[in-house]
């Protein structure tokens, strides 16, 4: 299985093989040597890469990645690189906690704007429903948050990318 994975504005790919008891790793097409412990809800892997050994902690929270090394934590967004590659055609950001802008994933119509300037909105909640290609798509947010401005009107045309909504 090959992932892509996103760190400190680096982008990385991962594939994974399953090989009976063992799993291969790579990242960037080098293989990575690691020993590989599983406890609930987390992974413990210590690896070996250009003969320096890390001590990595990989915990699953919220439908987010967080990667404890060195004592520092980081936060990964991860996905299949077929969904990768579904986000790039589509032209969409990346889901991320600090995403602010909800955009236009196709062009379209605003058939309803679910939230006005300065309400609260919970992750997931709808905030415009968008016609396109003769389908209501809603779209929603990506984060907990306030809506900073409502950039679109029911009945307006849309482009691809366009932003509809800024959260802040």
């Amino acid at each position: 299985m090959t992932y892509v994975a996103r760190l400190l504005g680096r982008e990385y790919v991962i594939t994974v093989d399953y090989i009976g008891e063992r799993i291969g790793l790579e990242i960037n097409g080098r293989p990575i040597e690691f020993k590989h412990t599983q406890g609930r809800n987390r992974h413990r892997c210590l690896m070996l890469l250009d003969s320096n050994s890390y001590d990595v902690e990989v915990s699953r929270q919220n439908g987010r990645f967080l990667v404890t090394a060195h004592g520092r934590e980081f936060e990964v967004f991860a996905e299949d690189q077929r969904l990768d590659t579904i986000r790039k055609v589509a032209g969409l950001g990346y889901a991320t906690d600090q995403q602010s802008d909800v955009r236009a994933p196709m062009p379209g119509l605003v058939v309803r704007v679910l939230k006005q300037t300065g309400e609260r909105v919970s992750k997931g909640e709808g905030l415009v429903i968008m016609e396109a290609m003769k389908m209501e798509n809603e779209l929603k947010s990506p984060r907990d948050g306030e809506v900073g401005e409502v950039l679109v009107t029911t009945r307006q045309s849309v482009e691809k990318g366009e932003c509809l909504v800024r959260l802040k």
